[in-house]
């Protein structure tokens, strides 16, 4: 008796659904694997801090005295991530409380830059 191959085993691998949000998509044919990065969405952390750099630009321009408040509340919360993220075991803390003292550094930045700009102005 013959054995009659079995259709899944002749079909190709189904293509990727182009929508997906995985990260890598496979592009080959037949076995050929190759992967390219699909460009994404940056995540909505940077764009929050981001948001808070700018406003506190502003805000350091227009009024600096009033802007102090608002920056140091900025670095206090992220000082709390940056802590807890630094509690992890060896290099990990030092990986996961990158982020926080980054952003804190650029919350600093623009605060200080907003003020030395309105400190320029002539009047």
């Amino acid at each position: 008796m013959r054995r009659v191959p079995s259709a899944m085993g002749t079909r190709c691998p189904p293509r990727p659904d182009p929508n997906a949000p995985a990260e890598r998509m496979s592009t080959g044919w037949r076995g050929k694997r190759q992967t390219h990065l699909i460009p994404r969405e940056p995540p909505m952390i940077v764009v929050g801090i981001i948001a808070v750099c700018v406003v506190l630009a502003l805000l350091a321009f227009l009024v600096p005295r009033l802007s102090r408040h608002p920056e140091r509340g900025t670095q206090r919360t992220l000082g709390v991530g940056s802590r807890a993220g630094g509690k992890a075991p060896g290099i990990l803390g030092r990986i996961f409380s990158k982020p926080f003292r980054s952003s804190s550094k650029a919350v600093s930045h623009s605060g200080s830059a907003g003020r030395r700009a309105r400190g320029r102005l002539p009047f």
